[in-house]
């Protein structure tokens, strides 16, 4: 079953805002992931995983999308959040190839991402809440 429209929210899990991108990537999908991101800068929260595993068609390996990718993540950035990319494994190999992605942390679950954040290892025994936000 395909998916036929994009969807971009926000949740918390274990503490750390997510930022999910599900549903086929366009023009739309990125204009309201940078207005989310500028969102969560101003309301300054410091731990951002940005969620692309479930996101179809996007242009991995074109490196204007990895400049606009950086560009949008550097309001956060700037004020010295954690940030971190959930994609798939294909997503992570065409990422790897390109040089521009090296700034950017890469994780292949929201659970690998949430561990790196709070510096437990993963499959550690604590508390896990998820949190679903309405916009």
């Amino acid at each position: 079953m395909a998916i036929l429209s994009a969807d971009v929210n926000i949740c918390q899990h274990s503490g750390v805002t997510i930022l999910n991108l599900v549903g086929e990537w366009s023009d739309e999908m990125q204009q309201r992931m940078r207005e989310m991101l500028l969102a969560l800068a101003k309301s300054a929260h410091l731990e951002v995983i940005v969620n692309i595993s479930r996101t179809m068609l996007v242009p991995v390996s074109d490196p204007s999308w990895w400049k606009t990718l950086e560009a949008n993540l550097q309001c956060l950035i700037a004020h010295h959040a954690t940030v971190n990319i959930v994609g798939t494994d294909a997503q992570l190999q065409l990422a790897s190839r390109n040089w521009l992605v090296r700034s950017l942390r890469w994780s292949t679950s929201e659970e690998e991402a949430v561990c790196r954040i709070r510096g437990v290892m993963l499959g550690s025994a604590g508390i896990k809440s998820r949190a679903w936000f309405d916009e």
